[in-house]
């Protein structure tokens, strides 16, 4: 394998024979280091902690799954569909769509082609066989918008998702994504325009014809983000032969952009009542203690009422096996209602029923709430804690990594598995992993609209309280114990500190405190706190989720006061640690010393970083300000940067001075790059020349804009005060940059638009026509038309 190249990624790298000098600014690296080691291979690719794809949508095991595969003797038919045949069949690109409603088996059927196509692991690829992606559904929230995240990142992941399968089939198609990362470093990795790019060239280069595409669930992204996927996916069936599939619920905003393209509904399909029947048959057959005939007539009743929804099938059978016996099951589905919101009302209203349901509530809510499937050991120790909060008639609304009082008994699989059994079929297990059993059921369970005088909650509260019960949990690991504890609410004691975690294990130096040995080693901690790990990925993303909580109520002094614990001082003590369990290597960012505004603004919490802003005038040690951290981290927090902090916020250059507007323009950040400009255009700030500041390499924000491929960015800026004409430190203007990095369609723009200025300025000197109103003089976009490269490649994607 061949060694990896380790290069300096800056505004002067423009391709290998320009990789030279040190960090000049765009230190694509979110970390403290100013290398970017530029892999020679794609194994070595998927080594990198940067290249950020998920498993297992992308992983073969994830067709492979016995919880997940179709049931056996189902989704045949699919094959001999007329439909799917002329799909396959067909000479030119062709989409063909999947839809139906929640629970009638899109996903199932939708891997079932997948494993059709990909035959198995042990099958090498012939090439590019089949490129999928399983999407998972997103968490609604009501009131949650880019102000925390913005949607660039979701794009980006999504494109590297569909790189990384063609990738992992045909490594010779590797070339042009290495091309990228020379001129960009890892900002490539979230810039959803140069990916698509190289996802298009991938594309075109691939030997195999056609080229097969397997996207589930586009209509679990939000409604902008699927919209705009489901356009870039179309437009590849334009520039060779694409076939695509597509499956999803039948929801607005995909049916209006799929309305010419073919069709399979699941809802209308008979096939599916066959399917349904044998999945019935199946699931009823292995009901114990049930006589031959019992089990008939129980499948029957079940048919009746299916409706062609596995899914409403699956838990009536569940519900079956817990509810009643073989004699009593008639009466027991004559009470059960059609349609799965129904269904779902029914399982709520018989927990609520119980003399004591808090427990196996909260349960759930902690479960469907949690970012990803929990684990036995991190269950468990959520039941310990709830069981403790209960005996103590302590109110609670359900935590991840709520604490106990006491040692923490630990639960056997058996007793987990019981408790699974207890939800009624909200919660399913796997073997090592319990998850809530469909997202819909999530969304029954948190929808503030029904009406059915049932327990629901708002999520943000319950990320709230599961975002604070993590963040401390991490302090009860890695803070010193006495700082802990006096820091806590108004002096008092935090009573849910577990001393017993602290006590020495054989073979520890008994001279060094437990909290010293986890800091030192948090990967061992992990199985002395058996939620530390969940805590450590999703405190933050708990507290991302409650922007609909005010901001009195996020912070409060005498309940939640972030700021005062360790994580937020100066000293990484505590952040260090958590840094290498989080596993967001952005977070990166975070070590060393930091004030707590810097902190604020990387982990994207609003309430915080108005909380902190006054303390703005302080510098971490890697001397970037609170707005170079908004940007790199595309971060909604410079809103509240821009509204509120003083010129010098707004201004401040880095060590290579690069100001914020620079480092907007570097990692693609555009809502902070257009209300930096706007902001620099008041009379206020007049004297602020930021729109052409250079930098210590002499690249102007445009300059940034093209080598980081941004061409909204080059529009804006040349219609808004750049001047074309500036040159950097090796005596190039930005389109001259442009240019030597193939950026065809930042050039393309450029030529528009002195086209367009060319023709305004014509039409002036033949003055207005008569009647029309006389409007003031069009300004030409500085340096216009020159300093723009007659020589250069024209656009090629």
């Amino acid at each position: 394998m061949a060694a990896a190249e380790r290069t300096t990624v800056g505004v002067q790298t423009y391709d290998q024979s320009f990789i030279s000098g040190d960090n000049s600014g765009n230190n694509n690296s979110l970390n403290t280091t100013n290398y970017y080691c530029v892999p020679e291979t794609f194994k070595q690719l998927i080594t990198s902690t940067e290249f950020r794809v998920s498993p297992p949508e992308i992983n073969l095991d994830y067709l492979c799954d016995e919880y997940t595969r179709p049931e056996a003797g189902t989704g045949e038919w699919i094959f001999e569909d007329e439909r799917y045949v002329a799909w396959r069949s067909a000479r030119e690109s062709k989409l063909l769509w999947l839809c139906g409603g929640p629970g009638t088996g899109k996903t199932m059927l939708a891997k079932h082609i997948a494993a059709e196509f990909l035959k198995g692991l042990d099958d090498p690829p012939n090439g590019v066989e089949l490129v999928y992606l399983f999407i998972s559904p997103e968490l609604p929230i009501e009131k949650i918008s880019t102000k925390a995240e913005l949607p660039q990142p979701g794009l980006a992941k999504i494109i590297s998702d569909l790189l990384y399968g063609i990738l992992q089939q045909d490594e010779k198609l590797f070339d042009s994504y290495r091309a990228e990362l020379r001129k960009q470093g890892n900002i490539f990795f979230t810039n959803p325009y140069s990916l698509w790019k190289v996802l298009r060239k991938a594309i075109l280069d691939c030997q195999t014809d056609p080229i097969y595409i397997l996207i589930d669930g586009v209509d679990g992204l939000k409604e902008g983000l699927c919209k705009e996927l489901i356009e870039r996916i179309l437009l590849l069936m334009t520039i060779r032969k694409v076939k695509i599939f597509l499956s999803s619920r039948e929801v607005p905003h995909v049916s209006n952009n799929l309305s010419r393209h073919t069709k399979i509904n699941l809802d209308t399909s008979g096939f599916i009542t066959g399917d349904v029947e044998t999945f019935i048959k199946h699931r009823v057959s292995a009901l114990d203690g049930w006589d031959d005939d019992l089990k008939q007539r129980a499948r029957e009743a079940i048919l009746a009422k299916a409706e062609g929804t596995f899914l409403w099938a699956s838990l009536v059978i569940e519900n079956l096996t817990y509810l009643s016996s073989g004699p009593d099951f008639k009466y027991f589905l004559n009470e059960l209602p059609l349609k799965l919101e129904n269904l779902y009302r029914k399982m709520l209203g018989s927990l609520t029923t119980r003399r004591d349901p808090r427990e196996v509530l909260n349960m759930i809510r902690s479960v469907a709430l949690a970012l990803r499937p929990l684990t036995f050991g991190e269950l468990g120790h959520i039941l310990a804690c709830l069981e403790e909060k209960v005996k103590t008639e302590q109110p609670s609304h359900g935590g991840a990594c709520a604490s106990t009082s006491t040692e923490v008994r630990t639960r056997t699989d058996g007793e987990i598995r019981k408790y699974v059994q207890s939800s009624l079929g909200f919660l399913r297990a796997t073997d090592t992993t319990v998850s809530i059993v469909h997202h819909t059921a999530r969304e029954y369970l948190f929808d503030q609209k029904r009406q059915d005088n049932l327990p629901v909650l708002s999520k943000s509260e319950v990320d709230l309280i599961v975002s604070w019960e993590c963040f401390r949990y991490l302090h009860r690991a890695f803070a010193d114990p006495e700082e802990f504890l006096t820091r806590n609410v108004s002096g008092h004691h935090d009573n849910s500190y577990n001393p017993s975690l602290h006590r020495y294990r054989q073979g520890e130096t008994p001279g060094e405190a437990a909290w010293e040995v986890a800091r030192k080693d948090p990967c061992e901690a992990v199985a002395r706190w058996p939620c530390l790990r969940y805590a450590a990925e999703s405190w933050f993303i708990h507290a991302r989720r409650t922007l609909d909580i005010s901001r009195d109520k996020f912070y409060h002094d005498s309940t939640r006061n972030w700021l005062r614990h360790q994580f937020f001082e100066t000293s990484d003590v505590v952040r260090k640690p958590w840094i290498k369990l989080c596993r967001d290597p952005k977070m990166e960012a975070l070590a060393g010393e930091q004030t707590p505004l810097h902190i604020a603004v990387c982990l994207g919490l609003l309430p915080l970083v108005e909380k902190a802003l006054s303390d703005s005038t302080k510098r971490s040690n890697s001397n970037l300000s609170p707005l170079h951290l908004a940007a790199r981290f595309m971060s909604g927090t410079y809103e509240i940067l821009i509204a509120g902090g003083e010129a010098s916020l707004l201004t401040a250059p880095d060590r290579n001075s690069n100001t914020p507007l620079h480092e907007a323009a570097i990692s693609g950040h555009w809502p902070m790059l257009v209300g930096l400009v706007k902001k620099f255009a008041a009379p206020a700030y007049s004297t602020y020349r930021e729109i052409n500041k250079k930098n210590h390499h002499g690249n102007t924000p445009l300059h940034l804009a093209f080598q980081f491929d941004h061409p909204d960015m080059v529009e804006f800026l040349s219609k808004n005060g750049a001047d074309l004409s500036i040159k950097n430190g090796d005596q190039l203007t930005a389109s001259e940059l442009g240019a030597r990095l193939e950026r065809g369609d930042s050039l393309d723009i450029l030529e528009r638009a002195e086209k367009i200025w060319e023709e305004t300025k014509e039409e002036s000197v033949k003055g207005p026509v008569e009647g029309e109103p006389v409007e003031g003089p069009v300004e030409e976009p500085r340096g216009s038309p020159r300093g723009r490269s007659s020589k250069r490649p024209r656009r090629k994607y």
